[in-house]
């Protein structure tokens, strides 16, 4: 009977360390991430307000991120912009600093993005 328990015992603390090397935290899936938002272009030939899709380098909350994305201008003369610069991303809000190239412009952008998904590692 003795022999019986013991062997019961090791085999539910051998299940429980299996069951519990299977169970894996939920990590976020930082990646790559779409902005939309609007633009402020200023200085140079045209200054004005346009709204902008941005690609930005990472969804990882409080962090730099690379910008770069078009925009349309619906008052400037030249309707369209294409930048590059950047930003930071803080929980979903971005704001990002850049240059456009087609308005020959600096510009200040400011939008939202989707936050990382958590997914087993």
């Amino acid at each position: 009977m003795f022999k019986i328990r013991n062997l019961c015992a090791a085999a539910v603390i051998a299940t429980g360390s299996v069951a519990a090397a299977d169970a894996q935290p939920l990590q976020p899936n930082y990646s790559p991430s779409v902005m939309v938002g609007m633009t402020f272009a200023f200085g140079g030939g045209s200054s004005g307000l346009g709204f902008s899709l941005r690609l930005l380098s990472s969804n990882e909350p409080n962090t730099a991120v690379f910008a770069g994305g078009v925009t349309y201008f619906p008052w400037a003369q030249n309707h369209f912009g294409v930048d590059l610069g950047v930003g930071m991303n803080t929980n979903g809000i971005v704001g990002t600093l850049g240059y456009d190239f087609l308005q020959n412009a600096p510009v200040f952008s400011l939008g939202g993005t989707k936050q990382a998904d958590l997914v087993i590692d």
